[in-house]
C-alpha cells in the first residue's frame, strides 16, 4: 500500500479505501463492497523531464481497460463486477525529483469462491 523511496519508475501501489459485507432482507449474501484506489507513479530522472508522465501513463491506462467491467474468478476470488468510479492525475516535487501520479478509483464487488 506504498511505493518505497527508490522504487523503480513506474511503480503501482494498490490501496482498499472503504468496504462493508453486502446484505439483503434476510442477512448477508456473502458479497463485499471495497473502494480500491490503484496509483500508478512515474518519476522524472534527472536530464530526463516527461520521462515519469510517459511511463506511467500507459501503466494506468491499460490497467482501467483490464480492470473496468471485470467480471471472473481469480484464485479464490469471485470478482462479480469492477467499475471504475475517478480518476485523477497530479505532479509534485518533493526534491530533485518530478513524480507523476495517476490515481483510478475501483468499485469492485466481490466474494470467496
Amino acid at each position: 500500500n506504498f511505493v518505497p523511496q527508490g522504487a523503480p519508475s513506474p511503480a503501482i501501489a494498490i490501496y482498499r479505501i472503504s468496504g462493508g459485507p453486502g446484505y439483503t432482507f434476510d442477512g448477508p449474501d456473502g458479497l463485499t463492497d471495497s473502494r480500491v484506489q490503484i496509483d500508478v507513479r512515474g518519476a522524472d530522472r534527472a536530464g530526463n523531464e516527461g520521462s515519469g508522465y510517459a511511463q506511467a501513463y500507459p501503466v494506468a491506462e491499460r490497467l482501467r481497460a483490464l480492470l473496468s467491467g471485470y467480471r471472473g474468478i481469480v484464485g479464490n476470488t469471485n470478482f462479480r463486477l469492477i467499475t471504475i468510479l475517478s480518476e485523477r492525475q497530479r505532479s509534485e516535487k518533493p526534491g530533485s525529483e518530478v513524480f507523476h501520479t495517476f490515481s483510478l478509483d475501483f468499485q469492485v464487488w466481490h466474494r470467496a469462491t
